[in-house]
Formats: structure tokens, C-alpha cells, sequence
């Protein structure tokens, strides 16, 4: 369905007839998570830029959650950042050095991304309310 389509009533009937429910949403809190799935997606406008996607378990939630950011000290400013796991290549087809990526690789002791399956990792709050690891003590 494009943007501009709009439903009509045979093809998703149910759906034009929900209402605004009174059950408030629920904030996962930080906790340890398990990562037990990974995938690399599109993402933009014309969905050219990759990010890394990291399925884990929380032991708030019945289902797994996905995290795609982190929390750590950029060495440059000494300051703590959140930035997204963005799937850069350098020069010699590599992961990016000082991304995100390398830095939670790096902090984890892993080699490359399919290493981080079976990870146990801390997990913050970013200003936005959503859980990304957090990768520095």
C-alpha cells in the first residue's frame, strides 16, 4: 500500500474500526540483555545506509526486544554518546575503526558482527527513553 492509498472497509475492515486503547505502553528498564539474533537493515530515504540490529532477550519483556545503538565514551571528546551501530566500510572493505560497531566488538571481545551472538550485555536508557547497550565502566 503506497502512501497515498487509502483503506477501505473489505480490505482491512477490522483495522478502521480500533479505538485508542487506555492501556498505558510499558518502559522496558535497563538490564542485562542476551543477544540471540542479528540482521543488518536498510535504513533512509532511499534505504542506502545499513545498521546493525541486535535481537535479545530482556527479562522484562515476553518478547525479544531490538537494540541498535550504544552508549560509550568517544575518545575523541572524552564525552559519553549515543550513537546507532551503522554498518560502515573503510577503505580496505572493513568495519569502520572507532564506530560504533568496532567499539562494541572491541568492548565485547569479539572479531567480527556474527561474534556477538550469545553476548551478555549491559543495557541504558538514551535521552530518547530507549535501551541501548551501554559500552564503558
Amino acid at each position: 500500500m503506497s502512501d497515498n492509498e487509502i483503506l477501505n472497509d473489505s480490505e482491512d475492515g477490522e483495522l478502521l474500526k480500533l479505538v485508542v486503547g487506555t492501556i498505558e505502553s510499558k518502559k522496558l528498564e535497563p538490564a542485562s540483555v542476551k543477544i540471540v539474533g542479528l540482521s543488518i537493515r536498510p535504513v533512509g530515504k532511499d534505504k542506502k545506509f545499513k545498521q546493525l540490529v541486535c535481537e535479545s532477550v530482556h527479562p522484562g519483556s515476553d518478547s525479544n526486544i531490538k537494540i541498535s545503538g550504544v552508549k560509550w565514551i568517544n575518545r575523541k571528546t572524552d564525552k559519553v554518546e549515543v550513537v546507532s551501530l551503522w554498518v560502515n566500510k573503510d577503505a580496505d572493505g572493513k568495519l569502520g575503526k572507532g564506530s560504533g560497531i568496532a567499539e562494541l566488538l572491541s568492548f565485547t571481545g569479539s572479531i567480527c558482527i556474527s561474534d556477538l551472538m550469545g553476548k551478555e550485555l549491559s543495557t541504558v536508557l538514551d535521552e530518547n527513553g530507549y535501551l541501548v547497550f551501554k559500552i564503558y565502566n
